[in-house]
């Protein structure tokens, strides 16, 4: 246990495209050409959830092919930090029970596998990222075990006391049953994940009710055979690694499984994660926010889960999304809600919340990032200003 203490341009439009095949013509044409849709506020209507999961398979296919992409940044404001030094904690120790940047979580998040990236959102936001996601290529198994996913490690990494948060499938080729791996090579990659932090979380099969390592009414038995393989294999080797169940916020996608709480596997998962976004509805009304919260496979509902098997909770990714009238765009109440659901759980039940992971792509399709705050200035100071709040 620790102590307390681009992408390339041509896939940009790979994703802006996926996502206008299931908009409106007036969205789609926003879509493909998003420096001419001006945010809005329109609540959206009709099947909104399998969008949203048709639009996270499609927007985070290349990302998670390519770790060692080329990353291009968009252009710096003035206001922008472009300094690339390492990040420090703030003057002083952090609190009894705190994390380093002073949270009483681990904050931290997705920074395009990119250390210096990491190192200048620290500086940006005045306080240390507590935890950094990667993601390592997955089409093959020399994929799987090609390490370009340390790239994303900044120098400002401190494994006794931050968290590495290690995106990997189940299978290699992007959900293939058939290429489950040998019990050397599970054994290799977690050795691999161990010589970083010997007590990295890893989110093993993430997404499984939406994109990644596909759970369906039918492979459910084999799905949690194979995850029982996998961690026996890599505890073999590196027996502290932690492991997170992560399923995708809201109702599963069309031929996945109908419950996904039904893959936990208490004793082997240590934690529950979700992902979520600001789309199909966004938050920028308090009944669209209330929706998220409260209904069936929404925030309550999983953190309650969480509750009931005795393991934290926590977010796996999170973000604005700058997509149109089935998003939030630039969105401070979406960044609100979520600091203010967080504290209100945490404080309830101290240490109910794990980690907290911001998904910061800067792609100009989508714009998920907070900083540079260029695409979403009001958001990015809702999330400075609740930083400062939580992190005295």
């Amino acid at each position: 246990m620790k102590t307390r203490g681009t992408l390339i341009g041509a896939t940009l439009a790979v994703a802006a495209l996926a996502l206008a095949a299931c908009a409106s013509p007036t969205e789609a044409n926003e879509l493909a050409h998003p420096t001419l849709a001006p945010p809005r506020a329109a609540a959206p209507t009709g099947p909104s959830q399998q969008q949203a999961l048709d639009a996270n398979a499609t927007e985070r296919a290349y990302i998670q092919a390519h770790p060692g992409a080329v990353i291009t940044t968009p252009p710096v404001s003035a206001s922008s930090s472009t300094s690339t030094s390492p990040s420090s904690s703030p003057s002083g120790s952090p609190a009894p029970g705190r994390y380093a940047s002073g949270m009483p979580w681990s904050d931290g998040g997705w920074f395009e596998n990119d250390g210096a990236q990491a190192n200048n959102f620290a500086a940006w936001r005045g306080h240390h990222v507590d935890n950094i996601n990667v993601y390592n290529d997955r089409d093959s198994w020399s994929g799987m075990l090609d390490q370009g996913w340390k790239s994303g490690i900044p120098t400002s990494f401190v494994p006794a006391t931050d968290d590495l948060l290690i995106s990997i499938p189940m299978w290699a080729n992007n959900g293939s049953v058939s290429n489950i791996g040998t019990d050397a090579q599970w054994k290799q990659l977690a050795q691999q994940i161990a010589s970083v932090d010997s007590d990295a979380i890893v989110r093993l099969g993430w997404e499984m009710n939406c994109c990644y390592s596909g759970a369906t009414n039918a492979n459910a038995a084999q799905w949690k055979a194979d995850w029982t393989k996998e961690v026996t294999n890599m505890k073999s080797v590196a027996p502290n690694l932690k492991f997170a169940f992560n399923p995708n916020e809201g109702v599963s996608g069309n031929g996945f499984i109908a419950d996904p709480s039904t893959l936990f596997i208490p004793g082997q998962m240590d934690m529950v994660l979700l992902d979520a976004y600001d789309w199909w509805p966004p938050y920028n009304t308090t009944s669209n926010a209330t929706q998220h919260q409260t209904k069936t496979f929404g925030w309550d509902w999983w953190y309650g889960f969480a509750q009931s098997k005795g393991v934290p909770f926590g977010l796996g990714e999170f973000s604005v999304a700058h997509i149109g009238a089935n998003g939030g765009n630039d969105d401070p109440a979406f960044i609100n809600f979520v600091y203010n659901w967080l504290d209100a759980k945490n404080t309830a039940r101290v240490g109910s919340i794990r980690i907290v992971s911001l998904f910061n792509w800067t792609d100009s399709g989508i714009q998920h990032s907070l900083y540079p705050t260029n695409y979403n200035p009001n958001s990015a100071a809702a999330y400075k200003a609740q930083i400062a709040r939580l992190a005295p």
